[in-house]
């Protein structure tokens, strides 16, 4: 997957999301954006420490920097 935007490869500790989001990013071993959103919808959905903040943290992101449409639910 090729980055759109410099914010999708920001270190965890670079990026303006929730406290919930980077907790949940270190904890999966998540370096940066590009490498969460490979990750289907339904597989965070599914893992330990995801939550409504940690969803809304993601879209507000994602939307801000016109990347949405790389988050793939199925």
């Amino acid at each position: 997957m090729q980055s759109r935007s410099p914010i999708l490869t920001k270190p965890i500790n670079e990026l303006p999301v929730s406290e919930e989001l980077v907790r949940f990013m270190i904890f999966h071993g998540y370096e940066n954006l590009q490498e969460l959103i490979k990750e289907k919808t339904s597989k965070l959905q599914r893992s330990k420490g995801w939550n409504v903040m940690c969803f809304e943290s993601l879209l507000n992101i994602l939307g801000k920097h016109n990347c949405l449409d790389m988050l793939s639910e199925d």
